[in-house]
C-alpha cells in the first residue's frame, strides 16, 4: 500500500483506514488530513525544544519545502537521469509502482 498525501490527502487516509479494518467519518478523516499536513508536521518539529535534527542555523533538516518539483533545485538534469536508471535497475523485480510528478 502507497500513499500519496499530496494528491489526496483525505482518500489516502482513507484507503488506509480502510485497509486497517476502520470506517471513520470524513470530518475525521478530514481533522487528520489536516493534522498530518507538511506544513504542521514542520511547524511542530520547528517548536521542539531540544531538536536533534536542527542546524546551526536553526533550520530543519527533516523537513524542507513539501513541494513536488523541488528536487530540481538541488539535481542537475544528469543526476536526475542516473537515479531514474538506477531505480529501474534496482526495483525491476518488483511489483511496487510509484507515480513521480514534477
Amino acid at each position: 500500500m502507497f500513499l500519496f498525501l499530496l494528491q489526496d490527502s483525505v482518500g489516502e487516509i482513507k484507503k488506509l483506514s480502510n485497509f486497517l479494518g476502520y470506517d471513520y467519518p470524513n470530518g475525521f478523516l478530514e481533522e487528520v488530513a489536516d493534522k498530518c499536513s507538511f506544513r504542521k508536521l514542520q511547524k511542530a518539529n520547528t517548536d521542539l525544544k531540544q531538536d536533534p535534527t536542527k542546524r546551526k542555523s536553526g533550520t530543519s533538516v527533516m523537513y524542507r519545502k513539501g513541494q513536488v518539483g523541488d528536487w530540481k533545485n538541488w539535481f542537475t538534469i544528469a543526476e536526475n537521469e542516473y537515479i531514474d536508471t538506477l531505480y529501474a535497475d534496482k526495483m525491476t523485480n518488483t511489483n511496487l509502482k510509484f507515480t513521480f510528478t514534477i
